[in-house]
């Protein structure tokens, strides 16, 4: 569960599980593919329908995997792959700040 001080093991955690899940993972080795129209063949049907189902998944494993705060703190877009890297995003934003503030309080330490 992803509580914002454990971010790259929540990581490490989420890519493994998709990974090794090839009906989640479906999303993140294929293209969207693009919605098929009424006269295509029924394997790009299948396909569409997998790929989506897939990503469903995948954003269903990400989000429940997240407290509900850091939820709260992230808009989800339409793909999982980019829904992962919004988190990432967030978080870079987040560490960045605390190595500022902890730069920022080391160096008004004085010597006593």
């Amino acid at each position: 569960m992803l509580t914002g001080s454990n971010f790259r093991a929540w990581r490490d955690f989420v890519e493994t599980y998709i990974t090794f899940n090839d009906k989640i993972g479906f999303c993140f080795q294929e293209e969207k593919p693009k919605t098929p129209a009424e006269d295509d063949k029924a394997s790009v049907k299948t396909n569409h329908k997998k790929w989506m189902h897939s990503n469903m998944m995948a954003k269903n494993v990400i989000r429940q995997s997240m407290s509900k705060n850091i939820r709260g703190c992230v808009a989800e877009p339409e793909l999982a792959s980019d829904f992962l890297e919004a988190v990432s995003a967030k978080f870079k934003e987040s560490e960045k700040a605390e190595i500022a503030r902890l730069n920022k309080e080391y160096h008004s330490m004085q010597y006593s």
